[in-house]
């Protein structure tokens, strides 16, 4: 199976003009220079408000590519320490709130993913603090509202299974045969 590469619109622009460095161009399939060459300059919406004489300006440059590969190795260094302090994960865990709050603030100018991966946080995990962040539920035991957690159980089930494990009656009963036996007589 034949594996297929995408192409940045910046990087088809640029071998269109003709000032695609080498390094690039030599990657690139026949077929699809071929292509490329004889698309219409207007095929891409808004092609007239990109940035390709900027970019232009900047590859002829000879610094710009060094600065530019010594800012990434900088920042996956900087990243592969982060990752191993725990403190580190231990700090940002203590400051969710304001950690979500940063991000979604600043989260139109910045590549929050790249913050994300860069802090050794998934994704899953930031939507859930951005969840408890963001909807806090004061009358739930947990402080989490029931409209996202759907399974969670209302302050009065809560009162009543203490009732129950603190009943005698259940005193040497499992936890589980208690919930069940719940369930069963609809309390």
């Amino acid at each position: 199976m034949k594996h297929y590469n995408s192409y940045h619109t910046s990087i088809k622009q640029l071998f269109r003009r003709g000032k695609l460095p080498n390094k690039y161009t030599n990657c690139i399939d026949r077929s699809t220079k071929w292509r490329w060459r004889k698309e219409e300059d207007d095929k891409y919406f808004g092609a007239e408000l990109s940035k390709i004489d900027l970019l232009e300006k900047l590859l002829e440059r000879r610094e710009s590519a060094t600065v530019i590969r010594y800012y990434l190795k900088f920042a996956a260094t900087f990243s592969v320490i982060l990752k191993r302090s725990s403190q580190f994960q231990k700090t940002i865990s203590e400051n969710k709130e304001k950690f979500v709050h940063s991000i979604l603030k600043y989260k139109k100018d910045i590549n929050f993913k790249f913050i994300l991966r860069l802090c050794n946080i998934s994704s899953s995990v930031f939507y859930h603090w951005k969840n408890q962040a963001l909807k806090k539920c004061p009358s739930s035991p947990f402080r989490l509202c029931r409209r996202i957690y759907s399974t969670q159980l209302t302050q009065e089930e809560v009162n009543r299974m203490k009732e129950m494990l603190t009943d005698k009656r259940f005193r040497y009963w499992p936890v589980n045969s208690i919930a069940y036996y719940a369930l069963r007589n609809n309390m």
